[in-house]
């Protein structure tokens, strides 16, 4: 499945109602939706806040028990995989301003890939469905790639 959206304040509403149009077509369970319109509307907030991309594309896939989602837009190039990771460890006052939701993403999803060319960026998201409501990802690592 297939989308485009403008980058609005109302892209991630959008965009996650999509998402949820395209899981009801497939198996998978409530926790990985969780996961996905979490990651997903994470993401586009931080396009629109942070970019100054005119446009998105979405690109919902599921093949062998993993949901991929590519996110493509027009804005400048930032790697989010080079974010540096956040200290949880330190007290919320002590902690520095930003980053917390690429970390949420991090954290929610196995997988996350990011590349840059011909003008546009792409970041993919990948989760494997995990077996039940609540049942826990099959994947015990989380893997980041960077392309450019």
């Amino acid at each position: 499945m297939n989308v485009e959206f403008p980058v609005t304040e109302s892209s991630a509403v959008d965009a996650c109602r999509c998402l949820e149009k395209f899981a009801s077509s497939i198996s998978i369970s409530r926790k990985t939706l969780f996961c996905l319109d979490h990651a997903l509307a994470e993401y586009l907030q931080n396009l629109y806040d942070h970019s100054v991309a005119k446009t998105s594309k979405i690109d919902f896939q599921f093949s062998e028990n993993k949901i991929t989602i590519v996110v493509r837009d027009d804005g400048l190039p930032y790697n989010v995989i080079e974010h540096p990771p956040v200290d949880t460890t330190l007290p919320l006052l002590d902690r520095p301003v930003g980053g917390l939701g690429i970390h949420l993403i991090r954290q929610l999803m196995d997988e996350v890939h990011y590349s840059s060319a011909g003008g546009w960026n792409s970041i993919t998201l990948i989760k494997i469905n995990s077996s039940g409501g609540s049942g826990s990802s099959q994947s015990t690592e989380n893997k980041h790639s960077f392309e450019h």
